[in-house]
Order: structure tokens, then C-alpha cells, then sequence
């Protein structure tokens, strides 16, 4: 694409590389092009579409009335390539569902109401040199039912909820980040999905000052001063992270520590934790430094330095 703002929304099915030459931003158009990611009943407002900047679809098929509101993959889209691009001012700047070998790189998402990024059923994601930032919904960055994952050299700064939030994923890694600045900087979690969410290691990021509050949105809780969340989690690895000053700027149903390993029943009705691993992070400057609840089994937290 040849540098310059675009007023349009896109919708991608098929393998692309979509590489910007120069600035090339994608802002809201007059008129949306109608597509499954604008029609979504969870996000259309008054029966009107949703602005989303980016819907990335593989073969997906609809769920049955009161079968719930996620689709089935029959086959994913491969190979869609993202580079050198900003999408700002949508409700989600990027929606992707049912993807394989996607790559994002050196993509930035401003100021988009609900979510930068949001992909569901993504098997080979990376995320690589992205920033997402101004997002004033749940998550700048969310990942879900996913496999897989690659996050590097990324920042998740300046949003009003979660920099960073791994929801039902497998296998991952995630390091060289910086997340700072939102009200909470990582969640990784489990929310009753067949598959345990677990299996990834975050090493080497920079979780700090995320001070910011968010009120709840009815799925989730009011939420301040967080630094990485295990919430359910099974197998993850935090070591040789810089977690420091995440403290609540108000008082909030959730937060107040630097890592917390937590039971999900209660908040999502997921797993409790199990072989998680917190070692050799410097992690300073909150209430509590480590809130683990005691649940679970086999979960070593040693070595850090703490307050």
C-alpha cells in the first residue's frame, strides 16, 4: 500500500501480504463495508454495524440459535501478512477468527474503542514490534482459543484495561515487551475451555507503572495495578521480568500486586493453577509483590527480588 490514510474497512479471506509503503493509516470510512466482523451482534449497537478496521476470516460456520456465539473453524486462512500499518479510531482496529501463520509486524493500533487486536482460533500467531495503544476496552491486544503464540519486541502502552490478555491459549512465548501504563499489564487465563491454557513462557519484559483504573464492563471486574496475571493457568514460566510500581490509582475489585496466581473459578470459571513457575523476576513497588491464593498444585515462586 502507498503511504497515505485510507478511509476504509477491509475484509481479508484468503492468504496476502499487506505491507505499507511509507505512513499508510486506516481510519473509519463514511461507510463501513458490512462484513461477519461489523454484523456481530455482541458489537453492533441499535441493530448498526461496528466499525472494524481489519476482519481477517478463515471458513468459519455459525453457530445454531442458542448454541452459543463463537463459530466452528472448518479452515483456517494462512499465511496473512501485516506490516508497516496503523489502524486507528475503529471499535476493533483488527478482528481475525480462525487464522494460521498470521503475522503482525511493526503494526500500530491507536485510539480504537474496544480493541487493537482481537483473534480467536489463531494457530502460529506472532506478534512482532506492534504497539497498541489509546484502546479503551477490556484489552488493547487479546488473543483467544489460540496456539502457538509468538509476542516480541511489542509495546502495550497507555490503555485503559489490559495491555496484553492470553485467554484460553497454548503454548506461546512472550518476550522483549514492554507493557506499561494500562490498568493492568498481562493477563494469561483460563476460562473453562476444554484445553488448559498454559504451556507458555514470558521472559525478559518490562511490566510496569500500569496504574490506570477500569470500571468493569459487565463481563469482567473493575480492575487497577496489576502487573502479569496467572489466572488458572497451567505450565507458565515468568522469569527475568522487570515488574516494578503497579499499584492501584483507585480502588478496584482486582489488583494491587506485582504477579498474582489465581484460582479462575470464581472470576471465569476456569482451572486452578497448576506447575507454574515465577522465578528470577525483580518485582517491586506494588501492595502485595506476589499474590498466589494457595489453590493448585506444584507451583514454585522463588528467586525474585522482591519488596
Amino acid at each position: 500500500m502507498a503511504a497515505g490514510t485510507y478511509r476504509e474497512n477491509l475484509l481479508i479471506t484468503r492468504p496476502v501480504t499487506l505491507a505499507g509503503q511509507g505512513s499508510v493509516t486506516l481510519v473509519p470510512p463514511a461507510t463501513l463495508a458490512r462484513n461477519l466482523c461489523t454484523d456481530d451482534p455482541d458489537a453492533m449497537v441499535d441493530d448498526q454495524p461496528s466499525p472494524v478496521g481489519m476482519c481477517i476470516l478463515g471458513t468459519l460456520a455459525l453457530p445454531d440459535p442458542g448454541e452459543g456465539d463463537l463459530p466452528t473453524v472448518v479452515t483456517p486462512v494462512a499465511d496473512v501478512h501485516l506490516k508497516n500499518l496503523t489502524v486507528a479510531g475503529f471499535v476493533e482496529g483488527i478482528e481475525a477468527v480462525g487464522t494460521r501463520g498470521m503475522t503482525v509486524e511493526s503494526v500500530t493500533g491507536r485510539a480504537n474503542a474496544d480493541a487493537a487486536l482481537l483473534s480467536f482460533y489463531g494457530d502460529g500467531t506472532v506478534l512482532s514490534h506492534v504497539t497498541m495503544t489509546g484502546t479503551a476496552g477490556f484489552a488493547a491486544a487479546s488473543l483467544r482459543n489460540s496456539r502457538d503464540v509468538r509476542v516480541s519486541a511489542s509495546r502495550f502502552t497507555g490503555n485503559s484495561g489490559i495491555g496484553l490478555a492470553l485467554l484460553d491459549t497454548r503454548t506461546g512465548t512472550l518476550s522483549g515487551n514492554v507493557m506499561t501504563d494500562n490498568a493492568v499489564g498481562l493477563m494469561v487465563a483460563d476460562t473453562g475451555d476444554p484445553h488448559p491454557t498454559g504451556d507458555i513462557r514470558v521472559t525478559g519484559n518490562d511490566v510496569s507503572d500500569n496504574t490506570r483504573y477500569f470500571p468493569g464492563d459487565g463481563d469482567a471486574p473493575s480492575m487497577s495495578g496489576a502487573g502479569v496475571t496467572l489466572l488458572g493457568t497451567h505450565e507458565v514460566t515468568v522469569s527475568g521480568n522487570r515488574i516494578v510500581g503497579n499499584a492501584p490509582s483507585s480502588p478496584a475489585a482486582f489488583g494491587g500486586f506485582g504477579v498474582g496466581v489465581l484460582d479462575a473459578s470464581a472470576m471465569t470459571g476456569g482451572a486452578a493453577p497448576t506447575g507454574n513457575r515465577v522465578t528470577g523476576n525483580r518485582i517491586n513497588g506494588s501492595p502485595v509483590s506476589v499474590n498466589y491464593d494457595g489453590s493448585g498444585s506444584d507451583n514454585t515462586i522463588r528467586g525474585n527480588q522482591t519488596n
